[in-house]
């Protein structure tokens, strides 16, 4: 916020050709570096959302053990929750058992050379009641149709910088639409294969990026071509992230997955309800310049 009180740009053309425009301060649920109070010895679950169009966090915990147990609301075996990079929209929940009174477990972003504390969970009163040694804590199953990668069709998708698309002015002409009243902000900066989302309302899309059969599985790999994160994010279903070029990653649930510079991530999906389904990245000035398409199933 500007000393007027008058808030800083949300969109800068610097900000949306790179990593985004970032906040000058960070907090969490409304506050910075809050304390959250638990019984000693108690078993917590948090569940860490991230609702910065632009950071991307990378957690650092100490204190005590903490598991992550379900990564976007969809339970997976419990493994250590260092080192997980939180990208916009994404969602992780963390496990532990709270330590002895008056000790805490933090939860950090260690991006950076300097780690920022993003909340301690500190032990005050009565120690919880607990028969012995409580196992880590494992959640149900996700009930979620398993693809089938034997046969499956596999699609390409390629994420880079934007530029005149040749089937983006095609498509402008046959409809009578000018190109400067296509693009909301005037400027395009990323793409999806090739094709920049043009910023109109849902009456004049573009053509699908891909068009599905409900019920088939598709295995998609994503290839960033650029210098900078990208969450992608599928609407309207849900993903098992098998394998990354550079991040390792063990297969996981999620509906947003990062791909990072010069990364290929394949994922798989079963083709859900029929429709229009926004495919996008999270960072947000990435989606407004360009990097938004939709996946239509029939």
């Amino acid at each position: 916020m500007k000393p007027d009180g008058s808030f800083e740009p949300f969109l800068t053309d610097q900000g949306a050709g790179r990593a985004g425009t970032f906040g000058k301060i960070r907090a969490v649920n409304g506050g910075q570096a809050p304390t959250i109070a638990v019984a000693p010895g108690s078993r917590v679950r948090l569940r860490l959302l991230n609702i910065d169009a632009t950071r991307i966090p990378v957690l650092g915990t100490s204190g005590a053990p903490v598991t992550i147990v379900a990564t976007d609301g969809n339970a997976c075996d419990p493994y250590p929750a260092n080192d997980w990079r939180l990208g916009p929209a994404m969602r992780v929940d963390l496990a532990f058992t709270a330590p002895a009174e008056g000790q805490a477990v933090t939860i950090e972003d260690v991006w950076g050379a300097k780690p920022v504390l993003l909340a301690r969970v500190e032990s005050h009163g009565a120690a919880a009641k607990r028969d012995g040694k409580a196992p880590p804590l494992k959640l149900p199953t996700a009930e979620l149709p398993a693809p089938l990668l034997k046969g499956a069709v596999r699609l390409d998708v390629a994420l880079a910088t934007g530029h005149g698309d040749p089937a983006m002015e095609a498509w402008a002409k046959e409809t009578g639409m000018s190109l400067d009243a296509l693009c909301l902000s005037q400027k395009i900066f990323w793409s999806i294969n090739k094709q920049a989302w043009p910023g109109v309302g849902h009456d004049k899309k573009m053509p699908p990026l891909f068009e599905l059969k409900a019920g088939s599985t598709y295995v998609a790999e994503l290839f960033n071509a650029t210098p900078h994160w990208h969450p992608m994010h599928l609407h309207g279903h849900t993903f098992r992230v098998l394998r990354a070029s550079k991040t390792r990653y063990r297969p996981f649930w999620a509906d947003t997955v990062l791909v990072g510079p010069d990364e290929r991530v394949e994922i798989a999906f079963v083709a859900g309800e029929p429709g229009d389904w926004m495919f996008h990245c999270h960072i947000i000035e990435h989606q407004e310049t360009g990097m938004m398409g939709y996946l239509r199933v029939s």
